[in-house]
């Protein structure tokens, strides 16, 4: 394994070579050992000068770089010497000092240098806690100061234009998406025809009931036979229909979701490197968007939408079957209607265990857990697994509490949703006998009337426990359109620049990250002629990657 990775590692740095102007390396063969390294540099230093590259070289192993053009040492963001390897190397020169200290040398050699690295390290550090706390910090100090209605009034305007938003947003997703306008009407037109299935069912369940009752053998037997006619007929006619309903809309959810994840990677790869220093743009944030955001927004177009004209078709049903063979009993049923469409969001609530809402408040153990394991050697290497550990446990204290609050919310809506149908039946089989004592009406008709209208309600409240969440769906929206507005300055697709001659020169540049405090770079100035190699060096935190 070990040998397979040093060969791909570089395969991988000299083959990315060819056809190139310029070359922009940052510690490539860090990962290869001494015999290796040694391989890949002489076979890169061979390719150099047969095609006059232009090569920066960010390095921590010396050895590396001892035949550039040009070294050039940075400590704290600043410029502090610069030459070739045998002019730096004399004397007591920081270089110097680098080079002794890899060379096994004791730390006597280089006077001052340890504090150098604390106080950058304690720089790091404290800019790395602002970068994480100060937008926090911010916000809290400026809500202290505002009045509560003013707090209050603000957030109704946020909500409603995240509302607008959504509503924008949906539009905009079925424009990009208007070529599947064929398959998306096609699968609502079965969505509507699967409408009739559980009404009539119910229907047919009533009349059997009563058809039980015939003491005539010959017409029990004919009511009967129609009774199973309906059954199977129902059965068969429902298996086609539902199948092109849920491939349909299923083919339509895969492209809708395919389209929003290719546009939003494409523009995550083109926007500017502050952008991903910011907090919320994080790598574990940004996976979590591509890849449950982008689920719920197919499970929005795969199920809630032709569960939404699924349901609307079953009590379109209903009433006109209810209506028909009672209404009186419609009545009834209507005034139940709500009760039951209730349970059956209590139940759904219970099935679902309300997991889609703690998403967000796992994103801080989420993000601990993503970068252990992308710097799993690191944590290896400063035995670091047991701090890590508790961190992550810590982590998940919260979530933990809010869960145990909402298992007992879970179990009182699955008490209660199973309790309030059995009322509501309790209620309409009463009612069925007042109206055949004081009106006259026949049970049969009743309970079609009862059964058609218990089936359709019934069948709304279980959609429901299958359809993602509305919220979910247009916040991923909210999440992915965010992103793909925001233009960066320079795309890396403008094909309007002019090729690349390899000559590159900074004059005073000062650059600072948006989200951290103090310059990472201060007046710097650097020139590099083309076909030269030029190694940047220095102490970790000095500023050599950016």
């Amino acid at each position: 394994f070990f040998f397979f990775f040093k060969q791909k590692t570089a395969y991988e740095i000299l083959s990315g070579l060819v056809g190139s102007e310029m070359c922009i390396r940052d510690r490539a063969t860090s990962a290869l050992d001494n015999v290796s390294e040694q391989i890949v540099q002489t076979s890169f230093n061979a390719l150099q000068k047969e095609s006059q590259l232009s090569v920066i070289v960010v390095a921590h192993r010396l050895t590396t770089i001892s035949n550039a053009n040009k070294i050039l040492v940075l400590h704290d963001g600043v410029l502090k010497e610069q030459g070739t390897h045998r002019e730096l190397s004399q004397g007591n020169s920081i270089y110097a000092n680098l080079c002794r200290l890899q060379g096994n040398e004791t730390d006597k050699l280089v006077p001052g240098l340890e504090e150098k690295k604390s106080s950058v390290g304690k720089k790091l550090s404290v800019a790395r806690k602002l970068s994480v706390h100060s937008n926090h910090d911010e916000n809290d100090k400026d809500e202290k100061k505002e009045d509560e209605k003013d707090i209050e009034a603000r957030k109704a305007e946020e909500e409603k234009k995240k509302a607008e938003k959504a509503k924008e947003y949906q539009s905009k997703m079925w424009e990009e998406n208007w070529k599947y306008k064929p398959y998306l009407i096609a699968a609502m037109f079965f969505a509507i025809l699967s409408g009739y299935h559980m009404p009539t069912i119910g229907m047919l369940f009533g009349m059997v009931t009563m058809d039980l009752l015939e003491r005539d053998p010959d017409e029990l037997r004919r009511k009967v036979n129609l009774d199973f006619a309906g059954f199977m007929i129902c059965a068969g006619t429902i298996v086609f229909i539902l199948t092109a309903m849920f491939w349909l809309f299923g083919f339509v959810a895969s492209r809708v979701t395919t389209n929003l994840r290719k546009q939003l990677y494409e523009h995550m790869l083109i926007m500017d490197m502050q952008w991903y220093d910011k907090p919320k743009n994080m790598p574990y944030a940004l996976n979590s968007i591509l890849a449950d955001g982008a689920e719920d927004v197919n499970g929005f177009v795969r199920n809630s939408l032709g569960t939404s004209i699924q349901c609307l078709a079953f009590l379109v049903v209903a009433l006109a079957i209810g209506f028909g063979f009672s209404w009186r009993m419609a009545l009834v049923v209507l005034a139940a209607v709500p009760f039951m469409g209730f349970a059956g969001f209590l139940n759904a609530k219970f099935h679902r265990g309300f997991a889609e809402q703690n998403k967000e408040i796992y994103f801080e153990s989420m993000g601990i857990l993503a970068e252990a394991v992308k710097n799993y050697r690191t944590v290896a290497s400063f035995c670091s697994q047991d701090r890590i550990l508790n961190m992550f446990i810590n982590a998940l204290a919260v979530p933990l509490s809010a869960l145990q609050s909402k298992a007992v919310i879970s179990g009182l809506c699955f008490g209660l949703g199973q309790m309030i149908p059995f009322l509501v039946y309790s209620c309409l089989f009463y009612f069925c006998a007042l109206f055949a004592k004081y009106y006259s009406a026949d049970p049969r008709t009743s309970f079609s009337a009862v059964y058609a209208l218990l089936f359709g309600a019934m069948a709304v409240g279980q959609s429901q426990q299958y359809a993602p969440d509305m919220g979910k769906a247009s916040a991923a929206l909210m999440s992915i359109y965010g992103i793909t507005e925001v233009m960066p300055t320079i795309t890396s697709s403008d094909k309007s620049n002019p090729p690349i001659k390899g000559k590159i020169e900074f004059q005073n540049v000062t650059f600072k990250y948006p989200t951290r405090e103090g310059d990472v770079l201060k007046n710097f100035n650097m020139v590099i002629e083309p076909g030269q190699k030029v190694a940047i060096v220095g102490i970790s935190g000095s500023g050599k990657s950016t």
